[in-house]
């Protein structure tokens, strides 16, 4: 079966997810905080996780999208997520802008984009299970130019505020 609008590599993701559900391994997948319903976080695991097959634990414990990974905010665009996305990390960023930068700023990075990459997957899972499909994909056009703006803006409120408070860092 083809899902609009879902690669086949999201696809076999939706499978294992809808798999692990119906057998009671996982519970079903639901959004952060109500204030975030696009926004889902790894589903918990069940008692009965333990007796999934291995291959399928396997699978769902490295679920994530290299997509999201590597162009994080271009993929929630894309995908009409980035309200919420957009929300959560400004709060991400801010808070981190509070702190004077080190080395493990990049660090921190790699770790946040591993993070929202699985976000993506059963933020996607969870919008085809609420309403049956995933909408339409923006353009590749449109998406740059709303991600460019997304993110110069989240770059420069960072930026303002590691200049206001560490003026002596370079």
């Amino acid at each position: 079966m083809m899902l609009e609008n879902v690669s086949p590599q999201m696809q076999k993701k939706f499978e294992i997810l809808d798999e692990m559900i119906a057998k009671g391994y996982i519970e079903p997948v639901k959004p952060f905080f109500s204030w975030l319903p696009t926004l889902c976080h790894h589903p918990n695991k069940t008692s009965n996780f333990h007796d999934a097959p291995q291959e399928l634990k396997q699978q769902f414990n490295f679920m994530f999208s290299w997509y999201a990974f590597f162009l994080g905010i271009f993929a929630f665009t894309q995908t009409r997520l980035e309200k919420d996305y957009l929300i959560y990390i400004s709060i991400v960023i801010v808070i981190i802008s509070f702190m004077p930068p080190t080395p493990f700023d990049t660090g921190f990075g790699i770790g946040a984009s591993f993070y929202f990459s699985q976000v993506f997957v059963f933020s996607r899972y969870y919008q085809y299970k609420n309403h049956g499909r995933c909408p339409s994909n923006r353009n590749t056009f449109s998406t740059i130019c709303i991600s460019l703006i997304y993110g110069f803006l989240l770059l420069i409120v960072s930026g303002i505020i590691q200049i206001i408070l560490y003026p002596d860092v370079n």
